[in-house]
Order: C-alpha cells, then structure tokens, then sequence
C-alpha cells in the first residue's frame, strides 16, 4: 500500500510540471493611511488558492498560465475588495482597503476542512486573530478566548487554564496545534497551556459536535491554535521581532524574539520565549503557590519543490516548571502544596502539499505529526495523620511528605486529504487520518510512619516507606478515521448547503497493573509486597462508530442570512477515564474499563446580520447525550471514591448573542451574552461545570492617529443551578480598560505598544469553573500590564 502511495504521489509531481509564465505581483494599504496592511488575505477564486500579505503589505502569486484571475481580498478590519486581473507576464497591482471598524465575517477560517469566511460557512465559529492576542494580557491562549460567545474560562492555576464550550469542556473538546490533535490527561489542566502565546497567529473555535470531521472528542467543539505561518517573497528578506511583556498582579514577566528568512521558494522562521510570574494577588491577599516560569522554542520552514508543491516541516519545544496548582479541590486536601515541577511538549511534524493537480482535482495534502508530553507532579499533602494506642499496637503519626505521579504521552498521527472543485457549486474534500496515543505513568508515595512511647510525646522509631504504584497502566488509543465533507451552493450562491460523514474504528489496549508494584522500607526494596494485588487485567477494546453532519445557510438579502446545524457525534472513553487510580491524599478516583462510548446529537439555528455600521449573530443550540460520562459517588477499599459512568441521558441547551454598532465615525459599542443550561434527563439533576448566564459590553474607539481605546465591563449572574457537591457562586461584574497602537515607525524600526488595567476596581469574585482550594478561592485582583513589539526587516 505505501509503495502504491508513492508512485501515485511521483505521477503527481511529473504531471504538475507546467509551462507557466505569468507572475502577480501587489501591496495591500489602507485607503486612509496609505500604510501597508499585513494579514489580508488574498484569494484567486479560479484557481481556489490564496495567500497573506507580509509586515509590508506585499504578496505575489508566480507561474500563472495566461489568463483572466478574480481575486477577492479580505481582512477583518476592513471591507472587502474584488478585482479581476488579466495576466499575461508579470503584473504590479496596489490593492487599497477601506477600514471598517466592525467584524463583518470576512476572516477565512480553515477548521471546517475548507478555506471559507466565517461569513460563508453555516457552522458556528468564533476566531481571535493576531492583532487581538497582541494586545490582550493574557496567559494561555484560554485567557484569550474566555470573552468570546459561549466560551468561557476555567483554572486548575494561574497557568493550569482550560474553556467550557457551550457547557462542554475537558475531554468533550478536541485541542489542536496547526491541525495536530493535544492528547494528554484533562484532569489537570495543562494540554491548552503547553504552547508561547506569541507564535499563535489565529484561535478557531468550532461551537458544536465536529465528530465527522475531527473524530472521537469533538463532541463539544473543536479549539485550534493556528501558529504563525511566514509566508513567501519575492525577493530574499530577512527580520526580526522583539516581544516583552509585564503584569503587576503576578509581577509577571515575557520575553520573546522572532527570526526569519525568506525569498520566493523557501523560509524559515525561527522563535524563542521565556517567561516568569509570581504569586498572584487577589482583593483578598496572595494566592499561595500560583507562581510558574516557562520556556520555549520553535523551528518552521518551507520549501518550494515546484510552483505547486511545497514541503513544511516544523519543531516546538515548549517546557513549564516549578508551576503551581492551587487548584484541583476533589483531588487534593486543602492545605496540600502541589506543583508542577515539569510539563513539557514537543513536537515534530512534516507536511507535503500539492496544489492545482487539475482542474478539479485542487490539492492533495500528506501529513505526519509527533507530539509527546511529559508531566511531572510534585504533590505534598501537608497532613498528619494521629493513630491511638489500640491492644499491644502503640501509638502512631502518619505523615504522608510527597506523592509524585508522572505521565508520558505520545502521539503519532498521518493525514491524508484531498480537495475537488466539481462545477462551479460542487468543493469535497475528502481523507483519512489515523493517530495513537501512547500513555505511560508512574506513582511514588513517601510516607514516615513514628512509633511513639505510650503518653504520646516521645518518638521511638522512624519507618520511611516508599510506595511505587502505577495509577494507569501502560496503554494505546488508536483510532483510524475515514471522512468525507461536500459543500453545494444553489440559487446563484444564495444557498449553501454542507454535508459530510466520517467512519472510526477504535482500538483500546492495555497492560496488567499490579499495585503497589514494590515497596522501599527503610531503604530496602520489595519488588512483590505482600499486598500486592491486580487493579487492572490485561485487555483489549474495539469501538465502531458513524458521525455527521449537515449545515445549511441562506442568504435572506446580502446582508441577512439563516444557518442551520445538524451533527451525529460521538466520544470513546479516554485512556484516563477507563483505567485511572488517583489517590492523592483526598478523595480516591477510579476509572471504569466497561464505559460505553459517548453519543450526541447536535442542533443549531443561527440568524446573522453582516451590516457595514451592525453586526448581530445570534444562535440557539440544543446538546442530546446518550452515555454521557460522569463521575458519580462511591467507595474504593472502604474509602469514599468518584467512579466514572455513564450517566444515561443528558441535554444542553441555551443561546448566544453578539453585536457590533458603529455609534459615530469609527467609535464601535459592543456586547455578548451567554446562557447554557445543563441537566442529567434521566436522574433530573443538574449536571456539574456548567457556567451562570454571563457576557460583555464595551465602547472602542481610535485617538488621533495611531491609538486606539477600548472599555468594557465583563458580568457573571449568580449560578445556583449546581450539581452534588458544587458550591453555588454570587454574580459580579468587572470594569477594564486598555490602551493600544497602530503600528509606527520611528527611522527603520517598527513599533507596536499596548497597555491596560483589569479588574479596575479589585473585585473579589470566585468564578465558578476555578477549582481553587485553601482559604483564598477568588479570583486575581487588579492587574495594569503593559506589551511591546519591536519590529524590523531588510526591505
């Protein structure tokens, strides 16, 4: 089969060899200014590719057969531009802008399989481009998204982030990188995290059950962290970037820099981050042991093998430690100290793209990506445990000094995707993709155990005994995948309509786990302990599974459009949720090997207005679970425990809305609001995380040139919709303001600066996805940051 793959792929690459001739060369600006525009996106609809202009606003597309190109330029601050251009050798062309203060959907996204506007696509997204990560202070990438319709944030820690989408979050959400699945545990967060914040160039959340297009996990939606892609030059360029940082509330610090070459047939780009925070402080006083220092690294390149066949290949090493987790209140005791002490990804991964194979056949792409991650948890309980004298026993104290599990995760992945224009009306894209997780994990526990003297006061004799466990067993996770997506537009583009399946086939494997696996007494080790037992048999799994997908849009007038959302979707269990053993000193939780996969049905109405002074988009969505999992209430070894089931049937429901109002000029007055209400049908029950009716409303507008403003007030209702064992949380609103740039120049050097103030007024406030333990459960009080882009190029 591989020796097939690649002599098709060698019939390919002969056949692409074309005599072209034509050349197109250009330079986006912004009508108002005359200053390049980078970003824009530029697309020649004959032959359905596109690239980005670069920092000066230049582009090019070369080896054009002689012809007539529409091309369509679009870029989110702007309205969009149409042209036609015929080319006969090389042409120059300046393409103006004319700004536009409000969204109207014109960013392409690229996580529904086809290269559309949000505007042309029925699924609902939401997307946070460059210049809005630029200036916003946050973190991780889920501080960046926590704003957005239907998103919002929960914290394990300052740097331990992870969202609730619509009500779903942790293992009901697929987390990517450029497309390459995050496979790791959800229990602490950290998979969202593991990435410079600086490299990402665009966040797509897909808003619903993906299952047919993402497989297994997608049954909440898709988050995809869409790192800098440099794009070719015509002639050989190269530049630097300089990023820095600073956060009062934390005394937080980043660093960043950027390098790059580039011509016309390769690129490179090289990028490196460090950054350090301190412990957070809150209205209330400082959060103890949220402080955490990262590192990383990334290495992208591109080739031109042909004007129509390119090669990527791509490293990032990205590395936190002495990270600290204030959170994970069901797992920890309350005054336990637990740190990350290493967490770390890295990844490789190698892309080989065709385009323009024929007329209909447009592109065929081949991917492999490796990605493992290691974590390394330092947990110390902080307890003593007192045991009184009983018959000829003496008195005893307990005292657990450091629990310290490690996990190792490896994923190896291939896809293979082809793309096909039928007609005018008719794109498919079509693949296969195959991916495996590998789980490796280890437990030590360090317990010192004093004999005391009868009255209690007096220690006799110290036993130091350290326990090796394996909380997981050694195990795979592979999944083979089979799609298919067609997109068909009636009535002279009125109406589109998208529709696609896809078929997975599931393999689970797992080692024997005897536990404790040995013994260290005293320095002398017991590799088969007395009490050795079996938690978990050997064995293997198969899941089978179908999932679609239909949405259809129609367009009421140019400006007014319906959308409509159907999915069949799908979740097998997780590694972790089939065979964990967590015992950290608190509440014991336990997989269950006999889960059945999850299944949901997924409905969305949509209305959206897309006017050059008002945008609204609104949805309603409704979630139907069968075989939902959950944890629910029992006992481990006559300890009280939290089992993983199935609990039956499940339904989510609520609403989105947001709108953009252009008031005067180019001042903008903006708000979102969010509801999501979730219920276990079958034992009507609240289910657990789910976040109170929240959103935003805010007033920007520009100053003089080159500054802009923005105020806006964030507000959470109370939450009192709560499950078994959650506390109910009080409503609040918070105030922020910033202040941020334009890009200038001062002699060669560009500039960018932002700055700001959250949380005004230093609330205190405790957000209900924070699972914050200890005496200070509230959120960071006031934070002033201030951000800084240093920027220059040879041209």
């Amino acid at each position: 089969m591989f020796y097939k793959i690649i002599l098709v792929l060698s019939i390919i690459y002969c056949g692409c060899i074309l005599s072209q001739t034509g050349r197109i060369n250009g330079i986006v600006k912004d009508e108002k200014t005359g200053l390049p525009v980078e970003d824009s996106n530029i697309f020649i609809e004959n032959l359905n590719t596109g690239t980005t202009s670069d920092k000066n606003g230049k582009f090019f597309f070369d080896d054009l057969e002689e012809a007539t190109y529409s091309i369509t330029i679009t870029h989110i601050s702007y309205l969009d531009r149409h042209i036609e251009i015929t080319v006969d050798s090389t042409e120059f062309i300046n393409i103006y802008l004319k700004p536009n203060p409000i969204s109207l959907g014109n960013v392409i996204v690229t996580s529904s399989k086809f290269e559309r506007t949000v505007k042309e696509t029925p699924t609902p997204f939401t997307i946070v481009n460059k210049e809005e990560i630029i200036n916003n202070p946050a973190i991780t990438p889920a501080d960046v998204i926590k704003n957005e319709p239907g998103i919002s944030l929960g914290r394990d820690g300052i740097w331990q982030t992870f969202v609730s989408v619509r009500g779903l979050s942790r293992s009901n959400l697929v987390y990517l990188i450029d497309g390459n699945r995050i496979e790791t545990s959800t229990e602490l967060a950290a998979g969202l995290s593991l990435i410079n914040l600086d490299n990402i160039k665009r966040i797509e959340v897909l808003k619903g059950a993906a299952s047919s297009l993402y497989g297994s996990g997608a049954t909440g939606g898709v988050i995809n962290l869409i790192t800098d892609d440099i794009s070719y030059n015509e002639n050989f360029k190269y530049g630097v970037t300089i990023s820095n940082s600073n956060r009062s509330v934390n005394k937080g610090s980043f660093g960043g820099i950027n390098l790059y070459l580039k011509n016309d047939k390769w690129f490179a780009d090289l990028s490196g981050s460090m950054e350090y925070a301190g412990n957070t402080q809150t209205p209330t006083g400082t959060l103890p042991n949220s402080q955490f220092k990262t590192k990383s690294i990334s290495l992208s390149s591109g080739f031109k093998l042909l004007p129509d066949q390119e090669i990527k290949v791509n490293y990032q090493n990205y590395d936190a430690k002495d990270a600290g987790l204030p959170g994970g209140n069901s797992l920890f005791p309350s005054p336990a100290k637990v740190t990350y002490k290493n967490a770390q990804r890295i990844l490789y991964s190698a892309e080989y793209n065709i385009k323009n194979i024929s007329t209909s056949f447009t592109g065929l792409s081949l991917k492999y990506f490796y990605q493992e991650i290691d974590r390394d948890v330092e947990n110390i309980p902080n307890t003593i445990s007192s045991i009184p004298a009983r018959g000829n026993n003496p008195p005893k104290k307990v005292m657990v000094q450091s629990v310290t599990p490690k996990g190792n995760h490896k994923t190896n992945g291939v896809q293979l995707t082809g793309n096909w224009v039928i007609g005018d009306n008719y794109f498919l894209v079509s693949g296969i993709d195959f991916w495996q997780r590998k789980l490796f994990t280890s437990r030590e526990k360090d317990v010192m155990t004093q004999i005391l003297s009868e009255d209690g006061n007096t220690v006799v004799s110290e036993v130091k005994k350290i326990t090796g466990e394996k909380p997981i067993p050694d195990a795979y996770f592979t999944s083979t995948g089979i799609f298919i997506q067609n997109e068909i537009s009636f009535l002279n583009n009125r109406m589109k309509i998208d529709f696609g399946g896809r078929f997975d086939l599931i393999n689970i494997k797992n080692d024997e786990v005897k536990n404790p696996l040995y013994e260290i007494t005293n320095g002398i080790k017991d590799e088969s302990p007395s009490n050795q037992t079996i938690i978990w048999n050997s064995g293997k799994g198969e899941n089978t599974s179908w999932s679609g997908n239909i949405g259809l849009l129609y367009k009421l007038t140019e400006e007014l459009d319906l959308t409509f959302n159907f999915a069949r979707s799908f979740r097998s269990p997780s590694l972790e949720e089939r065979f964990e053993f967590i015992d950290q000193g608190n509440i014991v939780k336990l997989g269950n090997p006999d889960l059945k996969p999850e299944e949901g049905y997924f409905f969305d109405l949509g209305n959206r207005l897309w006017g050059k002074r008002l945008t609204v988009r609104t949805n309603i969505f409704l979630n139907l679970f069968d075989n939902l999992v959950t944890e629910t209430q029992g006992e481990f070894e006559s300890r009280p425990a939290l089992i993983k089931n199935n609990i039956g049937k499940a339904r989510l429901f609520g609403f989105e809305l947001s709108s953009e109002y252009n008031l005067l000029d180019e001042m903008v007055f903006y708000n979102t609001v969010s509801y999501v209400r979730g219920e276990d049908t079958k034992n009507n029950v609240n289910l657990p995380l789910i976040p109170p009716l929240n959103g935003r409303a805010g007033l920007k507008f520009p100053l003089f040139n080159y500054l802009n403003i923005n105020l806006n007030t964030t507000f959470f209702f109370r939450q009192n919709n709560i499950s078994e064992g959650e506390k109910e949380t009080p409503g609040y609103v918070l105030l922020n303001a910033s202040i941020f740039s334009n890009k200038f120049r001062i002699g060669e050097v560009h500039f960018q600066a932002a700055a700001g103030i959250e949380n005004i007024l230093d609330k205190a406030y405790r957000d209900h996805l924070s699972t914050n333990r200890g005496l200070i459960d509230i959120e960071p009080g006031r934070n002033i940051f201030l951000k800084l882009r240093l920027m220059w190029d040879s041209e």
